[in-house]
């Protein structure tokens, strides 16, 4: 990966900062500090650095728009504790423009039809078979990542240890088909796992999701 400079070593980057008028943020590792604080740095020391950058954006004008794969719940409280207004849930699958707004649902590479009126993207997946599939190609090695796996309507929270690319291969034959993404590893106080020595958490999501995408929308 090329190296990215710093604002201060590219007049071009800051040239282009300055015309712009909608900030995409992460939230763990990017707003936030350790153990998902705002009021804390990387280290978990006490610090205000994050709370003021939320102060300096606003007081810049600018449209802010989270983006994570958190649930729309979570991000309805942070975004109007920073006073931000839309925001992209569940690693792009539920898209609000404003707060208080119905979401709009991202289905990536879904055909049409695959997602009827009335349904959500976490029932179709749950009907698919595909928590079922991956149990059975890696028994006790993967199960729903509890308590974060409630209130979502899209994407379904797991946490495990499996072969990313056995898994995605066995998830894109369903129908509709299914991804599989690898969040990074996780330390949970408890779990049934056998077998693992290092815990992922991972996200079942329609295909062809992505924040990217979501985002460009």
């Amino acid at each position: 990966m090329p190296d990215i400079p710093l604002l201060a070593e590219s007049p071009a980057a800051l040239a282009a900062l300055g015309r712009a008028t909608t900030l995409y943020t992460d939230l763990d590792g990017t707003l936030l500090g350790r153990g998902g604080c705002l009021l804390v740095d990387g280290d978990g020391e006490p610090s205000t650095t994050a709370a003021e950058a939320v102060c300096a954006v606003n007081r810049a004008g600018l449209d802010v728009r989270i983006v994570s794969g958190r649930n729309r719940a979570q991000l309805t409280e942070i975004a109007r504790i920073c006073d931000w207004s839309g925001f992209i849930a569940e690693l792009g699958c539920v898209v609000v423009t404003a707060r208080g707004e119905h979401p709009v649902y991202f289905t990536g590479d879904w055909p049409d039809g695959a997602l009827a009126e009335g349904d959500t993207p976490f029932a179709v997946i749950e009907r698919s078979g595909a928590l079922t599939a991956l149990q059975d190609l890696f028994p006790g090695r993967i199960e729903p990542h509890g308590p974060y796996q409630v209130d979502r309507t899209s994407t379904h929270v797991l946490r495990g240890c499996v072969d990313l690319d056995a898994g995605r291969a066995v998830l894109a034959g369903l129908d509709p088909p299914v991804d599989l993404v690898d969040n990074g590893i996780i330390r949970p106080p408890r779990h049934t796992l056998a077998g693992c020595e290092e815990i992922h958490a991972y996200h079942l999501v329609p295909a062809g999701v992505t924040k990217q995408r979501a985002a460009a929308r």
